[in-house]
């Protein structure tokens, strides 16, 4: 019988967690011993952590209390610098938003190794389809789901900046983003209780260029550029 590889996500992510769990009212690090995951700060970020056990400890840790805030305050600060050095490199040195999300399609699963991302166009629209496979811990599909529509997210901004936003978000989960989160993306619709998580955009932005700054994002470097015509 084959062995099925255990899902994992790079240790990048519980820093940030144990970060904005720490700055939300103390540090639940504690905690990690009851998920066997490390206590403090992970020396190699590019190390792999088990992604059931992230996921459980960050439902434990915040979903008791505002899990959708917390979910914002993640979004808010997760970007491309983030990334794996080859698929950051990738998504830096893309031409174009269309092939930045090829590049990341292909080498997303450096971020959270069971997700799949893939383009499907739709007419004057691009809808872009995510997987994080099952076996998740209970109640946390709606945390997985938004972990991998925040990390592409990050990529979206690195080409459209901070003011522009998807035009639907489909979710798996019948639960609602509420309120505050639903203000990281005031401009668009969400759908729930559907067959796969999906970020819908116009497919016009394929052609953007990156933004000119390739190491921040700063309210003045949030202007989308497009391609000179040949």
């Amino acid at each position: 019988m084959a062995i099925e590889p255990i899902p994992a996500i790079r240790a990048a992510y519980q820093d940030l967690f144990l970060s904005i769990l720490a700055d939300c009212g103390g540090s639940d690090a504690s905690r990690c011993r009851t998920f066997h995951l490390p206590q403090g700060r992970v020396d190699r970020p590019n190390a792999y952590l088990p992604l059931r056990s992230v996921l459980a400890f960050v439902q434990c840790a915040a979903g008791g209390g505002d899990l959708d805030g917390f979910i914002r305050r993640v979004g808010e600060r997760l970007s491309v610098a983030d990334f794996d050095a080859d698929l950051r490199g990738a998504v830096m040195r893309a031409p174009s938003l269309e092939s930045a999300l090829q590049r990341f399609c292909t080498l997303a699963d450096r971020e959270q190794s069971p997700a799949r991302y893939r383009l499907a166009p739709s007419g004057d629209a691009v809808r872009v389809r995510c997987s994080l496979g099952t076996g998740l811990p209970a109640g946390a599909g709606y945390l997985g789901e938004w972990l991998q529509i925040l990390t592409l997210s990050a990529l979206l901004r690195r080409f459209t900046g901070g003011r522009w936003f998807p035009t639907e978000i489909a979710l798996q989960t019948s639960r609602e983003p509420d309120e505050c989160l639903r203000r990281l993306y005031p401009d668009t619709g969400f759908v729930t209780g559907q067959a796969e998580t999906c970020v819908t955009l116009p497919a016009s932005l394929l052609r953007l260029a990156s933004i000119v700054d390739r190491s921040a994002f700063s309210d003045e470097e949030h202007r989308p550029v497009t391609h000179s015509p040949a």
